[in-house]
């Protein structure tokens, strides 16, 4: 049985991760904030939030995440997913390679009034850097 945030959450990896503008605003709070270790500071706001995507999916537009599992507790929600992209662009200082990738993470979003507040990111880029032949210089 489905919780009452796995349809938000759903919309936010299906959706969002794409860079749907819409889907963007929908479910994200205009001050989210978002930790990666893909970036050294906090994400602030869905600006920065849907510049960094637009970078992801510049460099891997055939990214697809799937949602593995959904723990709800509260207004806070546990996700498990994992990426699969091809690096088709350039990402940073970092021409194409034309390598395929993948890597598995672990968010914990915080929801309130609907909408997405915080993300928690924690994924090992380690593994993905390798196999690309670089490791991305984290901004």
């Amino acid at each position: 049985m489905a919780g009452k945030h796995e349809a938000l959450v759903r919309k936010y990896y299906e959706k969002a991760t794409k860079g749907d503008g819409a889907a963007i605003d929908e479910v994200l709070d205009p001050n989210v904030v978002v930790r990666t270790p893909a970036s050294s500071n906090a994400l602030k706001g869905r600006k920065q939030y849907k510049d960094m995507i637009t970078e992801y999916n510049k460099a891997a537009p055939t990214l697809k995440i799937s949602v593995t599992d959904v723990t709800e507790e509260g207004d806070e929600v546990t996700v498990r997913w994992t990426a699969r992209f091809k690096h088709e662009g350039k990402f940073k200082d970092h021409d194409a390679t034309g390598k395929e990738g993948s890597l598995s993470g672990v968010d914990q979003i915080k929801i309130r009034n609907g909408k997405i507040v915080e993300i928690d990111n924690k994924m090992d880029l380690e593994p993905v850097e390798k196999k690309l032949g670089f490791k991305p210089t984290v901004d």
